[in-house]
Formats: C-alpha cells, structure tokens, sequence
C-alpha cells in the first residue's frame, strides 16, 4: 500500500515536472576531451591557423564518429564543412601547438546533416589486460628477436596502447596480466570486468612470431567475443573499430519507442532511473507516458534500433529485460536492485 500511495502522489504531483524534465534531450557522462585535439602550428593567424583548425578537425572526427577513416576520406571531410565555424576556443601550448576544441552540438549537427554516423560520448569502459611491460614474445629459433611495436622509441609498448586509445576516444583500465597471478581471466570475464569495475574485458596474449610484437587480442562483450591479431597500438584500434560499429549511429536512424519499467516503486527507485536514462547517449529524449502501480512508460526517441538500445542498456546492467517485442513495439523491462 505504501508503495501505491508514492506512485499516487508522484503521479498526481510531480508528472508535470518529470515531463518537462525528460523531454529534454540527455545529458551523457562524456569521456574527455573528445572534442577537443592538440595539433602543430606555425601561426596562429592566417593560413597557417586554418591548417591546424583541419588538423585538429579531423582528430576528432576519427573520436566522435569512431571511424579511423575519417580522416583519410575527401569526401565526408568536404560533406562535413569547414572547420573554422565548429571552433569554440583555440590556445597556443608549449611545443608550437595549439589546442583546439570544437562545439559538440554544431559538430554533431553537421555529421547528423550528411549521414555520417556519430558515436555517443558514453562509452564503455574496457578493462584491458597486457603482459607486463618487460615480457616480449619469443620469436622462433633462428627468428629475429622481436621489438616493441612503437614508432616512436621512446615510447614503451603500454604507452602506444594508451596513446592510440586517447586518439579513438577510448577508456581503458590498463593492468598488467603477471605470470602465476592469478587465474585466466577470460574463464571468468564477468568477475574480473566486475572487479575493476568496468563494462567489457580485453585481453592480450603474445604470439611467437618474428618481426614486430603481436598480441592475441580478445574481446568479451556478455555472451560474446571478438578475436583479432596486431600490435599494442591495433589492441585500441581494433577495440575501438567494434565498439563504433556496435553503437555508432546515423540520424536517419532515430525512431520512438515505447519502453514499460517495472521495479519502480519508490522516489529513490525514480531518481535513479531518472538519472540513468539521461546518461544514455543513444536516448534523445524520455517522455513518461503512464506512471502504473510499480511501473513507468515512456516513449523514448532512439538515435538506433531495438539491438543498439538492448545493447546500450545491457553495459550497465541498471534495467534488466523482461521481454523483448519486435522492433518498434513495447520493451519490457525491470529496473534492477541497487
């Protein structure tokens, strides 16, 4: 009875409220500086200014929208403008460089304009698991001695790969995987993510192979993994690579669905769903609809599909699927214990 009464009143006192409140577009906890690029300049004025404006651009390009190709493709570079007017602040730094930062809304406001896709600034954060940092592969007998895969000498192995994260607009949990540490993480994935308390686990195992340094990489999402092989700097790239094609997203791809809640029982229980659904980056805006005994529906307008929101809302484990309809018809979910 006690819990009714809350849904009474929060319905008949404070719906007002909460719809204006969610209909708002949401607020995502964003990683750093996706927006934001550091680049050489020789001037800054003039000519030599705008190269670095382009420059800067296109790092970030390659973060927001999760395709390292962007910045190597005319065409989406012209379909995407100028940067100029995207330029928010610029300041010189030590080295000859400047630090650029972009508007996010403009820019997402140009890519959603030529159909480019756009990566939410809530991402998944990896726990990634290396060898540590003076293991190096053995190569075959006869083989030349393996090397450490950075371009750069001075830079260590673990460096590259955190290098090459920040350049994709990834965050990573760096730990090193010690012989005889304990167990295999990838026979408990769930445990090891759990425990560093992050959404997805990466492991890298050495191959004995000749040439350049070159990992087993695994990635475990839930129920799935994903193999490739590659240096430090292709353990980001590729992480980052299935990431963006997992929940990377095109405007023309926003629809509304309608999303039933149970387990929302108390004003405790709707602030933390509240605040949860403003973090969802592929959620443009929550409207309740109905406010039920221990359930709330809302219509959400999704940038994605029913995949890409289930996908979205199973990192966090905050809502729990009760059932699935097809695609444009009720998601039936349960907000989870704290």
């Amino acid at each position: 009875m006690q819990s009714k009464a809350v849904l009474v009143s929060l319905s008949r006192v404070c719906l007002a409220v909460v719809l204006a409140a969610l209909a708002l577009p949401v607020s995502a906890a964003p990683v750093p500086d996706l927006y934001v690029a550091q680049v050489p300049a020789t001037a800054l004025s003039g000519p030599p200014l705008d190269e670095a404006f382009a420059l800067a651009l296109s790092q970030v390009l390659v973060k927001v929208t999760g395709q390292r190709g962007m910045a190597t493709d005319p065409a989406r570079r012209r379909a995407v403008g100028p940067p100029a007017p995207l330029v928010r602040q610029y300041q010189p730094v030590a080295g000859g460089q400047v630090r650029v930062s972009f508007d996010p809304a403009a820019l997402r406001r140009r890519l959603d304009g030529a159909n480019i896709p756009v990566w939410a600034d809530d991402r998944p954060l990896t726990l990634v698991i290396v060898p540590p940092e003076a293991e190096v592969p053995a190569a075959p007998a006869g083989a030349p001695a393996v090397v450490p895969p950075a371009a750069d000498p001075a830079r260590s192995p673990r460096q590259l790969l955190q290098a090459t994260a920040l350049a994709r607009g990834v965050s990573l949990v760096l730990v090193s995987d010690a012989a005889g540490a304990g167990d295999d993480p990838l026979l408990d994935p769930e445990g090891a993510v759990r425990g560093a308390g992050a959404d997805l686990l990466l492991v890298g195992r050495p191959l004995r192979t000749a040439g350049a340094a070159t990992y087993r990489w695994t990635l475990v999402q839930g129920a799935e993994r994903a193999e490739w092989q590659g240096d430090m700097a292709e353990g980001a790239n590729g992480l980052a690579d299935r990431l963006a094609a997992r929940y990377a997203t095109v405007a023309a791809a926003a629809r509304t669905l309608r999303l039933r809640i149970a387990g929302v029982d108390s004003f405790d229980a709707y602030g933390r769903l509240q605040g949860y659904l403003r973090s969802v980056g592929l959620v443009q805006s929550a409207e309740l609809k109905q406010v039920n005994a221990g359930e709330m529906v809302f219509d959400l307008t999704v940038r994605g599909d029913v995949q890409q929101l289930n996908d979205a809302f199973a990192l966090r484990g905050i809502l729990e699927p009760a059932a699935a309809g097809p695609d444009g018809g009720d998601l039936l979910y349960r907000l989870a214990a704290p």
